[in-house]
């Protein structure tokens, strides 16, 4: 957060402190989402803010917004905030929705390791240039809230973009399901950037889920076959093929603005894995 999200928060405050900026941003993306033909949006993770839930409200939630608008409270939030009371707290935003807007209930989204543009994604064998990736959130409190959310019922939706975030998560499932099975949890891998085959073969024996952004190859490829990850990695990012051979629930996203929302766009970057050079 320090070194890199930090100032890009810092420009993105006055947009959020002026209503008028807000709002035109909110209309702008309004009308973006209809001409691509969306018809329901998600955004899990978002800033919990009530002032800018209200933003939200005014702008999706009208009877006239041709589309509907779900969310899910941000979990490393919560826990950094309010670990002690995190249940209760997690269930306030509940009633923040208005309209054509609303928190989904029972759900949470936690951040595991870092972004796929900034190569801060953790990764078992590291960069070949020498780096390391980042975790969003400290390990110890990540796996507490996990826990409490597991135990409380929720379905927890994971950010993650590394293999070896995707490690760890695995290894915290696979605990939470020794110490109290749970038959249709759903957890959801988000993202999805790097895993390998036996991981595959865990989140299907776990019971997983996974929603996936094709994207990734299509932006990125290019570039990490020489710059970080290389070529033989490279060339298996965002693996769906074993996901759908192994069975498990899949669902495609943009995560905007880190891909366009674009349905059909997403589901031709899926299918062809092509990157933007050919």
């Amino acid at each position: 957060w320090e070194q890199g999200l930090y100032p890009v928060f810092s420009r993105l405050m006055p947009v959020l402190t002026e209503p008028e900026r807000l709002l035109s941003g909110l209309e702008f993306v309004k009308n973006y989402l209809h001409t691509a033909g969306v018809t329901t949006i998600a955004e899990p993770g978002g800033l919990v803010s009530k002032s800018l839930q209200e933003a939200q409200n005014a702008v999706f939630g009208g009877l006239n917004t041709p589309f509907r608008s779900y969310f899910i409270v941000n979990g490393n939030t919560m826990a950094k905030n309010q670990m002690e009371n995190l249940i209760k707290a997690t269930e306030a935003p509940l009633a923040w929705g208005n309209g054509k807007t609303r928190f989904l209930p029972k759900q949470v989204k936690l951040l595991a390791d870092g972004a796929m543009f900034s190569q801060t994604m953790q990764m078992i064998d590291g960069y070949s240039d020498g780096h390391a990736g980042e975790w969003m959130i400290n390990l110890d409190l990540f796996k507490e809230a996990f826990n409490k959310y597991w135990d409380a019922g929720y379905q927890i939706h994971i950010h993650q973009n590394g293999d070896a975030g995707l490690e760890m998560i695995l290894d915290l499932l696979e605990a939470a399901q020794s110490r109290l099975p749970r038959k249709d949890h759903r957890t959801t891998i988000v993202h999805f950037g790097f895993s390998t085959k036996e991981q595959v073969k865990r989140i299907a024996e776990l019971g997983g889920m996974v929603s996936a952004n094709p994207y990734y190859l299509t932006a990125l490829a290019d570039n990490y076959r020489t710059n970080g990850i290389g070529p033989e990695r490279t060339e298996e990012m965002v693996r769906l093929g074993d996901v759908v051979r192994a069975g498990i629930p899949l669902a495609l996203h943009s995560d905007m603005t880190m891909a366009p929302a674009q349905p059909l766009y997403l589901m031709w970057s899926a299918v062809n894995r092509t990157t933007t050079s050919g």
